[in-house]
């Protein structure tokens, strides 16, 4: 709704529509509580309706029901139907089962109106009907009563109460809605409407009119203090338009005179602009300069643009740098132009101090400048070559720190070349060059020094290579006997287990068939849970744990009256079944019971002896893939991800039949993410650590090897029981050729190539020992590091 006059929404308007909306929100959450509550009532009411005939029928159905009465049944069924609420009536007769005396339902009566349907919603009654004997002062059930309600009964009803619901409250509402804006338009709107009116009409030229609001009464509410604070609002504003017009009347006599001094400033402002701008090109030009000669490395480089750059800044035909030689016995003119042409290089020894080049490097003064007579000179012998006619040059020294390097000279065919901005100008560059000189000189020293490093790295690593690979092939010839017997004793089993398994399938062959064309359905169930038992039991018994087993066995067996107890009872614990041997009892006392488990033991031997062959081959593969792993040698530094059990367990393969004698093993290995490493040589790490061990324990002894994260680093310890390191030679261990092994016994290597190794991987190696306690080493290796 819009005002006519102003075009804005009107007040009134929208509390007319936020009372009808309000009016009609209140009626539909009326209209859904009431529904709600009658819907509620109705449903209760049929509830009641329904217990009312059920306690009604839960005394006449007895005796019919007890006298098998199906008239008096069906008649009760019917008469239920003249209560209008009910939809479906269902009774069910229950007997008593002969022999085993459970209750069980023996005939249903069920009867439901046209149209009926089952819902969610629908009032039910549910009964047991009980008949009481009262000679034998007992109860018995005899049936059940369930009465359902009509829906459809309980939608009518609703339809009905609903339109008189929303037709009652509708009328409420439209009557509370006219009240309230009734009320409200006389005491609130009117007035506002004046108000607003007031402000659209507001302008300078009437802020005389005040509002006054037409009110019987001043009552000091709200629209008293608008009114009021409307006006005081006019008359302040009145106040300050008169007081603004006097300020601006002032402001308008200093703006002219500002005006003036202003345009003189101004003018005063952009002379020093223009000097500013020459001196802030020039900084930025040797800003720049200094940058070019500083990023690069090249002396040459470095001389032909300083000369290029101050060509740009100052009239120069012939420029020249020389260096002092790394020897510091002479100056080497490395650049020399004269008129765009390049000059060859000279030599200027330094006790040849009469040459003016060298008793400029050599004097004091940072900077001299040369006139015609001392430019003369440089054409002497052993004198530079510079063209002629030059009038006016300078030399300047330069300096890195507080050592000077070399010089640098400039000459010019225009007398007064060289002034006050000249030299300073030359003075900046030149501390420039003397950096980008000096970078270039350390370079060029480093570059060298480190192609002769890199070749002798490049040479150290051929022979740690070798070294290395030199004691894994050492360490291997000791532990081929070792491993061959290793190999032999799994093909051993195979070949035993193989045996094994002919006998056995021949057995089962003679008497399987006939025994399960004899075994029915059950039997048949209960033999293939006996075969299950021996495939899925890990327990394994030594010679007296199954004896005792047995004979526990044997007398339960014979407890529960079988023959040849002992024999069935030593067959049910090589299948692992006997604590299941109640289960099996319909197998124990089949009259083939004895063919029956010889023919479930062979076919267990079968099986166990085929997993022994393939417990054999796995461990024959571990042990070539140990030692493929262990006698590969790779040259390549790249690093590669990789778990570090994986190499500690190719090595204990390599070592394990020096270890299963008399080494007790303890494996402490923590779950941690895998390390960019180099296995190959970490393999020669562990190989190392690992025989020093069970050397020091005369291969006697415990082993506990660990693996754990301790901060940014992987951590593996091995700890043995031997005899310890004394404490006067900790100090060597690592020294190369160092070994407390008998002569021939130890080369002194082994753990100078392991220290080198773990530098290599920018890691760490500690140990601690005690003498008759024996010695532990830690290895520390760094996450996220590349070998060096």
């Amino acid at each position: 709704m819009k005002n006519g006059k102003t075009g804005t929404r009107s007040l009134a308007g929208r509390l007319v529509l936020a009372t009808l909306l309000f009016c009609l929100a209140f009626t539909f959450a009326t209209v859904v509580v009431k529904t709600w509550l009658t819907w509620n009532e109705q449903v209760q009411a049929m509830q009641n309706q329904l217990n009312l005939i059920g306690d009604i029928y839960q005394q006449t159905l007895n005796k019919a029901i007890w006298d098998l009465d199906r008239s008096a049944i069906d008649e009760h069924l019917r008469s239920s139907f003249h209560v209008p609420s009910v939809g479906k009536v269902t009774i069910k007769l229950i007997n008593l089962n002969a022999e085993s005396q459970r209750p069980y339902e023996a005939e249903s009566f069920m009867l439901s109106k046209p149209g009926w349907q089952n819902t969610a919603w629908t009032p039910k009654i549910f009964f047991l009907l009980k008949h009481h004997d009262l000679t034998a002062h007992t109860t018995e059930t005899i049936g059940s009563l369930e009465i359902e309600g009509d829906s459809r009964i309980l939608v009518a009803e609703l339809k009905k109460e609903i339109g008189n619901i929303v037709l009652t409250q509708t009328i409420y509402s439209l009557m509370l809605a006219g009240f309230l804006m009734l009320i409200f338009n006389r005491y609130v709107t009117s007035h506002i409407r004046k108000i607003a009116l007031h402000l659209d009409q507001f302008s300078p030229q009437t802020l005389h009119k005040l509002i006054r609001l037409e009110r019987r009464h001043s009552h000091q509410d709200e629209l008293d203090k608008l009114a009021n604070g409307i006006n005081t609002m006019q008359q302040n504003l009145s106040e300050y338009l008169a007081q603004k017009n006097q300020y601006e009347e002032e402001l308008s006599a200093h703006r002219d005179h500002l005006s003036e001094l202003v345009h003189q400033r101004t003018a005063d402002l952009h002379q020093a602009n223009i000097a500013l701008t020459t001196s802030a090109d020039t900084l930025r030009q040797l800003g720049d300069i200094g940058k070019a000669l500083t990023a690069s490395l090249d002396s040459k480089a470095i001389c032909v643009a300083l000369y290029q750059h101050l060509r740009e800044l100052m009239p120069i035909d012939s420029f020249a740098v020389a260096l002092l030689k790394f020897d510091a016995n002479a100056l080497e003119l490395i650049y020399s132009i004269d008129d765009g042409e390049e000059k060859p290089a000279l030599l200027y020894p330094l006790d040849k101090t009469d040459t003016f080049v060298v008793s400029a490097f050599l004097g004091t003064e940072e900077i001299l400048l040369l006139d015609e007579n001392a430019i003369a000179q440089l054409h002497a012998p052993a004198g530079a070559p510079f063209g002629q006619n030059m009038k006016q040059g300078v030399v300047h020294q330069l300096t890195a720190g507080r050592n000077c390097i070399g010089i640098a000279m400039a000459l010019s065919r225009e007398a007064g070349a060289f002034q006050r901005r000249e030299l300073e100008i030359l003075r900046s560059i030149a501390a420039y060059a003397a950096i980008a000189l000096t970078n270039a000189i350390s370079y060029n020293m480093i570059k060298a020094a480190r192609q002769h490093a890199d070749q002798a790295l490049q040479e150290l690593r051929q022979t740690q290579g070798q070294l290395i690979q030199s004691e894994k092939m050492a360490v291997l010839g000791q532990l081929v006997a070792g491993v061959a017997h290793e190999i032999n004793t799994p093909i051993g089993a195979i070949k035993s287990s193989s045996n094994n398994i002919l006998d056995a399938l021949g057995h089962a062959l003679d008497n399987l068939p006939a025994i399960l064309l004899q075994l029915d359905a059950p039997h048949l169930e209960l033999f293939k849970q006996l075969l299950d038992s021996g495939k899925q039991a890990n327990a394994a018994f030594n010679s007296r744990e199954e004896r005792s087993i047995s004979r526990q066995l044997a007398e339960q067996l014979t407890q529960l009256g079988l023959e040849d107890a002992r024999g069935k009872a030593a067959m049910l614990v090589q299948l692992r079944a006997h604590e299941r041997y109640l289960d099996f009892q319909p197998l124990l006392t089949h009259p083939q019971s004895g063919e029956i488990l010889n023919a479930a033991y062979n076919l267990h031997s079968i099986i166990m002896n085929a997993a022994n062959i393939n417990m054999a081959v796995d461990r024959v593969g571990k042990i070539i893939f140990a030692l493929k792993t262990f006698s590969r040698f790779d040259t390549n530094d790249e690093m590669m991800e990789a778990p570090l059990t994986d190499s500690i367990e190719t090595v204990l393969t390599i070592y394990q039949n020096k270890i299963k004698q008399n080494i007790e093993l303890i494996r402490d290995y923590q779950d941690i993410p895998q390390i960019k490493c180099q296995p190959d040589q970490l393999n020669q790490v562990w190989t190392n650590l690992i025989a020093n061990s069970l050397q020091a324990m005369n291969y006697h002894g415990t082993l506990r090897l660990g693996i754990q994260k301790d901060g940014d680093y992987a951590v593996v310890s091995i700890h043995d029981t031997g005899c310890g390191i004394p404490e006067a030679v900790k100090d060597r261990i690592f020294d190369p050729f160092f070994t407390t092994k008998p002569r021939g016994e130890g080369t002194g290597l082994g753990l100078d190539i392991v220290r080198k190794i773990i530098e290599r991987h920018r890691g760490k190696i500690e140990f601690s020992s005690e003498v008759g306690h024996g010695t532990t080493f830690k290895v520390f290796l760094p996450y996220e590091q590349e070998a060096r």
